[in-house]
């Protein structure tokens, strides 16, 4: 193998590195913003996943997002109005005085 080949495989496996490690720096940072702001059936487990979390980064995210995520309390949905129906007009309000139609 030539130099320059050899020179072209390490710098392309360093770019997948660091691709690699910034997927990983991003899924670490979206999983401690989840956890601190989502509510657990257990108080004690968002204690555990945030030390977890800054302790042992890269493995607790890879358990986070098989595990933890399951032992949130699912969000409700938020409640919507019932519609208000506007009354039907009746025939003598759609007519005008002078016998005109009102729009």
């Amino acid at each position: 193998m030539q130099p320059e080949h050899a020179f072209a495989a390490v710098a392309g496996m360093g770019i997948l590195f660091f691709l690699f490690m910034a997927a990983l720096v991003i899924m670490w940072i979206a999983s401690l913003i989840d956890v601190i702001t989502s509510d657990f059936q257990n108080p004690n487990n968002k204690t555990m996943w945030i030390l977890l979390l800054l302790f042992l980064a890269p493995l607790a995210t890879v358990l986070y997002l098989i595990i933890g995520t399951g032992q949130k309390v699912p969000k409700k949905a938020p409640e919507r109005r019932p519609v208000e129906k506007r009354p039907q007009q009746k025939k003598e309000e759609v007519i005008s005085r002078n016998g005109e139609w009102k729009f």
